[in-house]
């Protein structure tokens, strides 16, 4: 009796181990067809350039963890030192790296702003433009925000530009440029400034990449303004240790060429001032 029993057991959990591994066999091979017939059908749909490459256009996380340090950069900057309430400090934050710009009374505010900056593990690098004086006037911000919109007008004109792939900073008559675009590109985007009224000087902040695609030409030659005084904007490195390093609360991509006619790259430009 117990030997039918024991038997009948065995021959029962055989046939369940069976059966089970028949399941998890189908589940792998259903799987992995599942998986090359979701890449193959993104692979067909993402255009010809490989994925996961350096990329003009920032992802939604990025976004995201630009606007945390924005917001937590500014929120423990107060509590770093309370002059910070009697001065005009903008941060602006894009593809992690951080802008200074405004105007702060001594030279000690200005290194704690960026050393304050420099503590974030998210943040690659700081662009420290501060200036040391007294605050600009009411009409000069609003000035700053009409040469602005007429910027990113102006660059809407381009063909194949994409309006979130950079990010425009003006602060008293000095455009600053921040992203990640292909050389002949930002060739384009600083001859178009240069053509633009009301800006002193031109700071470009943007990361090189590689070219994607021959650049087109403009089928009419633009001629440029004379440019003057014109020199190199340094990056800052993060590379220096520090004791902490606050991280940005709430955390909560093709690049098309544009058209260029410029042969040649600056950082910093001083331009004629036409008002």
């Amino acid at each position: 009796m117990f030997a039918k029993t024991n038997a009948l057991l065995k021959t029962t959990s055989f046939a369940t181990a069976t059966s089970i591994s028949k399941v998890t066999t189908v589940s792998v091979l259903s799987s992995t067809l599942l998986l090359t017939g979701c890449s193959s059908f993104i692979a067909a749909n993402t255009g010809t350039q490989p994925v996961g490459i350096e990329s003009s256009d920032r992802s939604f996380s990025q976004v995201l963890l630009d606007n945390s340090i924005e917001r937590t950069a500014s929120i423990n900057m107060y509590k770093l030192d309370s002059r910070f309430k009697q001065s005009r400090v903008n941060i602006t934050s894009f593809h992690s790296v951080a802008l200074l710009t405004g105007q702060v009374p001594d030279a000690h505010l200005k290194q704690v702003a960026e050393d304050n900056l420099k503590a974030m593990s998210d943040v690659k690098a700081v662009q420290n433009y501060l200036t040391v004086g007294d605050e600009i006037g009411y009409a000069q911000i609003v000035q700053d925000g009409i040469t602005t919109a007429t910027v990113r007008k102006n660059f809407l004109l381009l063909k194949g530009f994409k309006d979130s792939r950079v990010k425009v900073v003006t602060e008293n008559n000095v455009v600053y440029l921040m992203g990640k675009l292909p050389k002949s590109d930002i060739d384009w985007l600083i001859d178009t400034l240069q053509r633009t009224s009301s800006i002193a000087k031109i700071v470009s902040l943007i990361d090189v990449l590689p070219e994607v695609a021959p650049t087109l030409q403009p089928s009419t030659p633009v001629e440029s303004k004379p440019l003057t005084n014109a020199t190199a904007s340094s990056n800052t490195n993060m590379n220096s240790d520090t004791v902490t390093t606050p991280v940005a609360i709430d955390p909560m991509t093709s690049t098309q060429p544009l058209i260029a006619n410029s042969s040649a790259s600056f950082n910093a430009t001083s331009l004629p001032n036409s008002q």
